[in-house]
C-alpha cells in the first residue's frame, strides 16, 4: 500500500547534480519507508545507551512510531482530483489542544523531510545537527536559528536540510520578519562548511495539512510538502553576503560520520538471545508491536569490532553494495543496511477508506 504527497520544488538551480525539477507533483511512499524514516531521524548520540539496554528507549523508539500513526492515516481522498491515496489528518490530531500538535507536526516534518530527501537526493544517513556540538564540544552559536539535520549521500555529498511542520501552508508574505519561508531558508544557510567541504546542497523542507483552497475545503485535510534549495555560501564562485552568523563546522570525516551514525544502532543488536537469522540478516523482533528491526550481519560485525580501519567507510559501502535488495511492501531499508518489517496490521489500522 502506497499513498502520494503532493510536494512542490522550488529554487532548485537547472541541471542540478540531484536530478530535482521546479514542478509540483505527486511523490509515492509506502506505510514502511515512512515508518523507518520515523523512528530513525532525529536521534542525539546517546540513544544507544538507552535503546540497548532499557525499556525506555525503546518505548521511545515505538512512541515515534505511533506518533506519527496518531498524526495520520491513509484514506481514498476524493477532494483532491480524483479517488487518490492520500495521508489525512486523523480526528485525534483534530481534537488536540495546539501545543499537542506542535510537537506531532514537528515530528511529521522531520520524518517526511527525512523520507523526501532518501527519495530525491539518494541521502541513506541523516543526523541532527546538535550532536554534532553535543559529541564534538562545537559552538553552533547561541539561539535554535540553525538548521536541523546533516546527511551524508551514497556519492559522498553532504546536505543539509531545515525541516518545519505546520497545521497550514506555510506563510510566504513578502515582510520577511513574517515570511516562514525565508527564515526556514536563513536557517538552511547558517553550514557554510563541514570541514574544507561546502554543502552540496541546502533544503529548506515543509510539511503541512492543505485544507482546500478558498470555497471548497477538503472533509479530511491532506499532507502536502513545499520543498525549496536556498544558495548556498558559495554559489558559481560568488559569495552569500546574507548569511547570518554562519556555522562552520569542524571536519567530519566520512568514517566518523558513519560511525556516528551507526553508534546508535549497534548496542540495539548486542543479545545475541533477542536475535534470529534471515540470510544475511540480524533480525530482532517485538512481539507486542508488530513490527521487525534487521541489520545486515556483516555490517554489524564491523561495527562491533574493535578494530577502526582507516577504509572504514569504503568498507561500509563494499558491504552495503553487496547487500540484497530488502525493500517490499512490508519491508524497507533506504541502503542503510537498517531494515524495518511491518506486520500486516499495521495497514489494517493505518487504512481508513
Amino acid at each position: 500500500m502506497s499513498v502520494k504527497i503532493q510536494t512542490k520544488a522550488k529554487d532548485f538551480p537547472t541541471g542540478n547534480s540531484f536530478r530535482v525539477s521546479n514542478i509540483t507533483t505527486d511523490l509515492s511512499y509506502t506505510l514502511v519507508e515512512l515508518a523507518h524514516a520515523a523512528i530513525t531521524v532525529g536521534h542525539g548520540h546517546n540513544w544507544n545507551l538507552i535503546l540497548g539496554n532499557s525499556i525506555g528507549g525503546q518505548m521511545e523508539l515505538m512512541w515515534k512510531l505511533t506518533a506519527f500513526l496518531t498524526a495520520v492515516e491513509e484514506r481514498r481522498h476524493h477532494d483532491w482530483g480524483g479517488p487518490t491515496s492520500r495521508l489525512t489528518q486523523t480526528e485525534r490530531m483534530a481534537r488536540m489542544d495546539p501545543s499537542e500538535r506542535r510537537a506531532l507536526n514537528y515530528h511529521l516534518g522531520m520524518t517526511l523531510s527525512c523520507a523526501w530527501s532518501r527519495k530525491q537526493l539518494g541521502t541513506p544517513w541523516l543526523q541532527h545537527l546538535d550532536i554534532y556540538g553535543e559529541q564534538y564540544d562545537t559552538v553552533l552559536l547561541d539561539g535554535r536559528s540553525r538548521p536541523d539535520l546533516i546527511g551524508r549521500t551514497s556519492s559522498g555529498d553532504w546536505v543539509v536540510i531545515e525541516s518545519k511542520g505546520y497545521s497550514s501552508k506555510p506563510s510566504s508574505s513578502t515582510d520577511p520578519l513574517k515570511c516562514t519561508i525565508s527564515k526556514a531558508k536563513a536557517q538552511a544557510q547558517r553550514v557554510v562548511t563541514i570541514g574544507r567541504d561546502t554543502p552540496s546542497i541546502l533544503i529548506a523542507s515543509f510539511a503541512y495539512f492543505y485544507k482546500g483552497r478558498r470555497g471548497h475545503r477538503f472533509t479530511h485535510p491532506a499532507i502536502a510538502m513545499e520543498v525549496y534549495d536556498p544558495p548556498t555560501f558559495e554559489d558559481d564562485g560568488e559569495k552569500n553576503t546574507e548569511v547570518v552568523n554562519p556555522i562552520y563546522l569542524p571536519k567530519w570525516s566520512s568514517g566518523q560520520f558513519l560511525t556516528d551514525y551507526y553508534s546508535k544502532w549497534s548496542p540495539f543488536f548486542s543479545n545475541k538471545d533477542q536475535l534470529s537469522e534471515d540470510g544475511n540478516l540480524l533480525l530482532r523482533k517485538f512481539e507486542n508491536f508488530g513490527i521487525t528491526i534487521g541489520i545486515n550481519s556483516e555490517l554489524l560485525w564491523l561495527l562491533q569490532s574493535s578494530e577502526r580501519q582507516e577504509n572504514y567507510s569504503d568498507k561500509i559501502a563494499q558491504i552495503l553494495s553487496n547487500s540484497n535488495d530488502l525493500n517490499s511492501k512490508d519491508t524497507y531499508s533506504p541502503g542503510d543496511g537498517i531494515s524495518l518489517t511491518m506486520e500486516s496490521e499495521w495497514l489494517e489500522r493505518f487504512s481508513k477508506k
